[in-house]
């Protein structure tokens, strides 16, 4: 199932959408990917701003946890730069020459980051994908 999520209060003139700022957050995943080039289309048809932001969830890796201090600090460094180099081949691999969006790769825990993000920069329109969950997972 290929999906994607928009989500905004769209700033209406005279009938029309106007969009200046659009954030598409990416997980990688095939979903990202569709969510990504519909975000850069959406980017070039407006003349807007793309900024495409990744999330490294550290809560992900409990065991890092149990590791000493410096262990911590070297693991977390490493997910960091794992998740900054996908990132680059990510956009690299599914960029449209006429947009060049800006990155933002970040820590903690998505939506969070995401809606922080999207504040901080005055996003006019998210736009993410889902993840093929349907039913009460889907609502979760």
């Amino acid at each position: 199932m290929k999906s994607s999520t928009v989500i905004s209060s769209i700033p209406q003139r005279g009938g029309t959408a106007e969009f200046s700022r659009i954030l598409c957050p990416t997980d990688f995943s095939e979903f990202s990917d569709l969510a990504f080039r519909y975000a850069q289309s959406l980017a070039r048809h407006y003349r807007a701003k793309l900024f495409v932001q990744h999330v490294v969830e550290l809560w992900r890796h409990p065991e890092a946890a149990f590791a000493p201090a410096h262990y911590y600090e070297e693991f977390r460094g490493y997910l960091l730069h794992k998740g900054e180099e996908e990132f680059r081949k990510f956009v690299k691999s599914n960029a449209d020459n006429g947009i060049q969006p800006e990155r933002v790769v970040g820590q903690g825990v998505a939506a969070d980051s995401i809606l922080a993000l999207a504040e901080a920069q005055k996003v006019d329109l998210i736009v993410m994908g889902t993840h093929g969950r349907r039913g009460f997972d889907r609502l979760m």
